[in-house]
């Protein structure tokens, strides 16, 4: 009897374990009953019926992210090279991303090889290495669109290496090169120019500086020299000048002399004066 009682015991605790269901947050459960699709179980405590209802799957209703191993990728001008990329997603429908497709990561991770050939495909080298937010915008549009029926969303995909070949490197390091060459030729002509262009402007500065200084420096020395006398003082130039002038230019008394002579003898012979 006792046997029997521990045996419907343990089969009661079996029952209530298989019977509760405890889901983390963040998380759900597709519940089956007898392989049917029944119901999904939300993050909490959750009951179902053992032995008629079964959980197919557990998802992960948080952002996941897929890594695409280096792939072998054409260019539009032939150039061979290797691309890698990181792909962040999240389950919107959780029993679409379960009944839709058999492998959701594996069809997630052939969606991206199939678009990045396509996408780098219609694009040369140079745009492809210069263009990677083009590109993320363009594999996001396409992924999203073809992964909408399988109830999950593309948040944003992210090419991390994309590798030429090693030939194809090597010459753009060389072409890198004579391009810095180049600029540091110009450069440096640039500042030779400059610099004989400002020196000739201070050269010829210096001259109209000199040619001014030489012609302003008479009246600078008479003007030293006039304030260093006192203001009754003239100079013997000056006063030279100046017996010059007065013993040149005659008296207006002696020109009037001259001009009109003694007539008192013409009064007396009746001779007009003048």
């Amino acid at each position: 009897m006792m046997y029997l009682l521990f045996v419907v015991a343990v089969f009661l605790l079996i029952v209530l374990m298989k019977a509760i269901k405890i889901v983390p947050q963040k998380q759900v459960k597709i519940i089956e009953r007898l392989g049917k699709y029944h119901r999904t179980a939300e993050a909490g405590l959750n009951t179902i019926f053992p032995f008629l209802d079964s959980v197919r799957e557990t998802l992960d209703l948080r952002e996941q992210i897929t890594k695409i191993e280096p792939q072998n990728v054409i260019t539009r001008d032939n150039v061979t090279m290797e691309v890698d990329a990181v792909i962040y997603f999240a389950v919107m429908d959780p029993v679409r991303a379960v009944y839709e497709v058999q492998n959701l990561r594996w069809g997630i991770e052939q969606l991206t090889l199939s678009a990045l050939r396509n996408v780098i495909g219609a694009m040369d080298l140079d745009h492809t290495l210069s263009s990677r937010d083009t590109i993320n915008g363009q594999l996001r549009t396409a992924l999203d669109a073809a992964t909408q029926q399988w109830g999950i969303k593309v948040m944003r995909i992210e090419l991390k290496n994309i590798t030429p070949p090693e030939e194809i490197r090597l010459t753009m390091e060389k072409q890198m090169t004579a391009e810095r060459t180049r600029r540091a030729v110009v450069t440096t002509a640039e500042g030779e120019k400059s610099s004989a262009i400002l020196r000739a402007e201070g050269q010829r500065r210096r001259i109209e500086t000199g040619g001014d200084s030489r012609g302003r420096r008479p009246g600078r020395g008479a003007a030293a020299r006039g304030a260093g006398r006192g203001p009754g003082h003239r100079d013997d130039h000056q006063v030279s000048r100046h017996d010059r002038q007065s013993r040149s230019v005659p008296d207006r008394e002696e020109l009037s002399r001259v001009a009109r002579p003694d007539c008192s003898g013409c009064r007396q012979t009746g001779i007009p004066s003048l």
